[in-house]
């Protein structure tokens, strides 16, 4: 688990008044880890994707809700300067189980949101998805073709 996480409403609410100010300023964002919130209409991508000016967004993201929450990545084609997009998926505690497993978010990469995340961040230089398996299909990888500015 992370040290330093917040919940998602908190976070949106901060995002959404932020976006006020820093729109056209903030170039980069780390969030550290956020556990989403347990309302699947609290989204984290949607004001996300009001910074337009965001070239660098890094976020780590977790939940123990007994109900998948589902993070749709072509959310953030709204971001035509991002150049660097690192995300990772954390395990959570439940404590019912009293164990750690898989985080109950799904996070689709496949054909569809793929070619939407490329058509509108034609800059990506750099993405990071440490994904679960069930999240990533491979014709989302294929499409991974789409992201011409990708370096190795």
């Amino acid at each position: 688990m992370c040290g330093a996480c917040r919940w998602t409403d908190k976070l949106t609410g901060l995002l959404r008044t932020a976006k006020f100010y820093l729109q056209a300023r903030l170039v980069r964002l780390d969030l550290g880890c956020v556990r989403l919130a347990k309302d699947p209409t609290s989204s984290l991508l949607e004001p996300l994707a009001a910074l337009t000016a965001l070239s660098d967004l890094r976020m780590s993201v977790y939940s123990n809700g007994d109900a998948t929450l589902t993070l749709q990545l072509s959310e953030l084609s709204a971001l035509s300067n991002l150049q660097v997009l690192h995300l990772t998926k954390k395990h959570a505690y439940f404590p019912e189980q009293r164990r750690m497993a898989e985080s109950s978010i799904a996070v689709p990469f496949s054909s569809q949101s793929a070619i939407r995340l490329a058509a509108g961040c034609k800059k990506l230089r750099a993405l990071r998805l440490c994904l679960g398996r069930n999240d990533v299909a491979a014709e989302g990888l294929a499409e991974l073709r789409h992201f011409s500015n990708l370096r190795r």
